[in-house]
């Protein structure tokens, strides 16, 4: 896996290619961009208070097998 490239990295990948095509590209990656940076002052600004909510914490009935291995494991654990 590639690792993410920097702002600067994007503004010189525009340097190099300045056409319609690689300027729609980083309007969608600075949207992206965006959407992460709110996404992560959202989880900040609301984790305490979603602490102890049920509908977070209750058995989903679609839990992954990645999950349900979790569940299991800290099951064992906690004796």
């Amino acid at each position: 896996m590639q690792k993410p490239l920097t702002a600067q990295e994007l503004r010189e990948i525009w340097l190099r290619n300045q056409n319609d095509d690689m300027l729609a590209v980083l309007w969608e990656v600075k949207r992206l961009r965006a959407l992460v940076v709110r996404a992560s002052q959202l989880h900040w600004t609301f984790r305490e208070e979603l602490k102890g909510e049920p509908c977070l914490e209750e058995d989903r009935p679609f839990a992954t097998e990645r999950e349900l291995r979790r569940r299991a494991n800290a099951i064992r654990n906690a004796d």
